[in-house]
């Protein structure tokens, strides 16, 4: 199932129904820069699985997420 986030796959929420509440309060902002919209499917692919991250950001999304990890690995040790 190429395109989905590997994030999305990770909560198990591939094919779930749309989650109408977040998206209500979530919108993509208009004209949104590449960040915001990295930054705006991270989230999504946490809460809701109603459609895939657009293929031309699937590798920065994964790699904005490894990036998270590790930083909140970083500081959970010292």
């Amino acid at each position: 199932m190429g395109g989905f986030s590997v994030r999305c796959e990770i909560v198990g929420r591939v094919g779930a129904q749309m989650n109408k509440e977040w998206h209500a309060g979530h919108r993509m902002p208009e004209k949104a820069t590449e960040q915001q919209r990295i930054d705006w499917h991270v989230e999504h692919a946490k809460v809701c699985g109603c459609r895939p991250v657009p293929e031309g950001l699937v590798a920065k999304v994964s790699e904005a997420e490894k990036r998270k990890i590790k930083v909140g690995t970083a500081k959970g040790k010292r």
